[in-house]
């Protein structure tokens, strides 16, 4: 399948994941979200380490939505969506973009609000596709073949 209609299933999926981690999620996993803001600041100039902390991020996200089949479902989608191995880059400019989207969707999730960590995260998602779509053409149609992404 093309690389789009996994960004689209994550476009689908993540907000309501967001929206079900603000309505469930404990202090606990709340500072781990905040952690994982912090580190991505931290690994601001470093692309490698910065996107295993967006992976990370997304990660606790989706557990804290209390469900297990989603949770996996979306690690699974965002692990091949991040798309370095496509060859898809993160210039710092980009990098600092999903650090404000991922700390407005840790803000509504820290307060649980359930709409506003949807609306977050559906912005960050939709920004995400459009930055692909314009930016990396080729691989937002290419179809994805496990072998291209498996480390």
């Amino acid at each position: 399948m093309p690389f789009s209609a996994l960004v689209d299933a994550r476009e689908l999926l993540e907000p309501e994941l967001a929206g079900r981690a603000a309505e469930f999620a404990t202090e606990d996993v709340i500072q781990e979200i905040v952690d994982s803001v912090r580190g991505m600041e931290a690994f601001l100039a470093d692309e490698e380490n910065f996107i295993a902390e967006n992976d990370r991020f997304h990660d606790i996200v989706a557990a804290a939505a209390d469900n297990e089949m989603f949770a996996l479902l979306v690690s699974s989608l965002h692990a091949i969506t991040d798309g370095m191995p496509l060859g898809i880059s993160y210039p710092i400019e980009r990098r600092e973009a999903v650090l404000r989207a991922h700390s407005a969707v840790a803000d509504a999730i820290g307060t649980h609000d359930a709409e506003g960590a949807r609306w977050a995260m559906r912005q960050h998602i939709r920004e995400f596709h459009k930055y692909v779509r314009t930016h990396f053409p080729d691989i937002y149609r290419q179809p994805v073949r496990w072998r291209d992404i498996a480390n």
